[in-house]
């Protein structure tokens, strides 16, 4: 594993901001502790011409992409897909955290904000909490959310109108059929909650709007 800033202020004894100073104006550093932060990043192999590059720019150059399902799953293949055609060209990596479990979570939202290893954190499809909002926000890093919630949480939010979607494609299957059956897979995750009201609220305006039509409701369980 490539160390990184933290780790050279540990190995160095020095604080995280010391380390910074070295690599970007090493002339108010005393010479001794400068001898320290460079001798421990030499024997971590820390790139100093990167990170002198990073601390003059004041960017890492990396987004922080956060899943809590599969990566190769549908959804987040495209996501994965839509971001890397936008962020590579414009000397972007993207770096994938799988969230899966309450640990995860809150070890990213912890670290984050200290090391700084990103410029922007991306979180498709599952909720966010006021806590973890705020301690990236007290760090100034851009959070947006893709089909998320709350939006108010997010710097900037995409949202995908699936009611919207559901109306055009009811009508245009009225225009072809008198029957049709709409299949829901129901999902343990919170994120599914949102999607099962969009759900909801479909079934309450097909039986009162579309009444030419027989609907037959198939609700799936997820295994």
């Amino acid at each position: 594993m490539q160390a990184n800033i933290e780790d050279v202020a540990q190995l160095a004894g020095v604080s995280i901001a010391t380390v910074s100073r070295t690599f970007k104006h090493p002339d108010v550093v005393a010479k001794k502790t400068r001898d320290k932060v460079l001798a421990a990043a030499n024997e971590l192999n820390f790139s100093i011409s990167h990170s002198a590059t990073v601390f003059q720019a004041g960017r890492t150059y990396r987004i922080a992409l956060l899943l809590n399902d599969r990566f190769a799953s549908w959804f987040n293949a495209r996501i994965y897909e839509g971001l890397d055609a936008v962020f590579n060209p414009a000397g972007y990596d993207i770096s994938v955290y799988p969230i899966s479990t309450k640990e995860d979570r809150r070890t990213f939202f912890e670290n984050l904000p200290i090391r700084r290893n990103a410029d922007a954190v991306i979180i498709p499809s599952f909720d966010i909490d006021p806590d973890e909002a705020s301690r990236l926000q007290s760090a100034n890093l851009p959070l947006v959310g893709i089909n998320a919630l709350p939006e108010s949480a997010f710097t900037l939010s995409v949202s995908i109108d699936d009611e919207q979607a559901m109306r055009l494609a009811t009508r245009y299957l009225k225009l072809l059929h008198t029957g049709i059956t709409v299949i829901y897979t129901l999902l343990e995750s919170c994120a599914a909650y949102p999607f099962l009201l969009v759900y909801i609220r479909l079934q309450l305006w097909i039986r009162s709007t579309v009444s030419s039509l027989t609907v037959s409701f198939l609700t799936t369980l997820a295994v």
